[in-house]
């Protein structure tokens, strides 16, 4: 990469249980077009960069970023639980303010392989390979200024089924 461009990852954790808690029982149901808003604020995600990547609000809802132009952008969600009792999928992002000053964040699907642990009985024993696909949001940084956008995700239980659609609103800090 030049040395204008770089990697921001942002990890998306959402409290999924207390979100189904405060949520899950919304009346109608929401749909994935019509997802329930958890507020702008939400004590319910927790948005995660590199320490130097982090101009405040680390681990908040509204994290701001050091991003500049030509910086690639990536959010990726999970559950508090990792993905166990409740998993998370963010499934759109929407810009609401400063549509010219990032790319339109765009689903991205790699596949990759992962290290899992070996097993014997309650011993690691070694490693083995896994295929996952990855799954991740990515945009480009392309001018300074202050952009608000939604971001909607599912809930599902282990087994993969929907429990709720629901969506909040960060902003992302371009310097």
């Amino acid at each position: 990469m030049a040395d204008t461009e770089q990697l921001i990852d942002i990890l998306v954790v959402i409290d999924a249980e207390s979100v189904m808690a405060q949520f899950g029982s919304v009346q109608p149901p929401p749909t994935m077009q019509k997802p329930t808003s958890i507020g702008k604020n939400s004590n319910l995600v927790y948005m995660f960069v590199k320490y130097d990547e982090v101009v405040k609000g680390d681990a908040s809802s509204n994290l701001n970023v050091s991003v500049h132009p030509n910086n690639v952008i990536r959010w990726r969600g999970t559950s508090l639980t990792l993905n166990t009792q409740y998993s998370v999928m963010l499934y759109a992002c929407d810009i609401a303010q400063g549509q010219n000053l990032i790319s339109q964040p765009t689903p991205i699907t790699p596949s990759v392989t992962v290290q899992v642990p070996t097993l014997s009985g309650n011993t690691v024993t070694g490693t083995t390979a896994q295929n996952f696909q990855d799954f991740y949001f990515q945009s480009v940084g392309e001018g300074a200024g202050s952009v608000s956008y939604t971001f909607s995700f599912v809930i599902t239980d282990n087994s993969g089924t929907p429990l709720g659609y629901f969506k909040w609103d960060p902003s992302l800090i371009i310097s």
